[in-house]
């Protein structure tokens, strides 16, 4: 989200608030109150400071699903047979 918002030093890239705009719509409070349809009044820094409670809520489930996901990964290198 970060480097998106500052994509440039004239701020960000219309390409950049395209995508800032695509996942503001689905954070709460990332969105503007008077969102008028269209990325231009889309605050950067509203969508950082909306991302950071949304990242909180999901962190432990998306760390298990790593680490479920790491020990599957493992066991598959360890039962994969020599090619030699």
């Amino acid at each position: 989200m970060r480097t998106a918002a500052e994509s440039t030093a004239d701020g960000p890239s219309p390409e950049a608030m395209r995508l800032l705009w695509r996942f503001a719509v689905n954070i709460p409070d990332a969105m503007p109150r008077k969102a008028t349809g269209h990325e231009g009044a889309l605050d950067p820094q509203q969508v950082i400071g909306a991302v950071q409670p949304e990242l909180d809520v999901h962190t432990d489930a998306d760390c298990a699903t790593r680490a479920a996901a790491a020990r599957r990964a493992r066991k598959c290198v360890f039962l994969i047979p020599d090619a030699s």
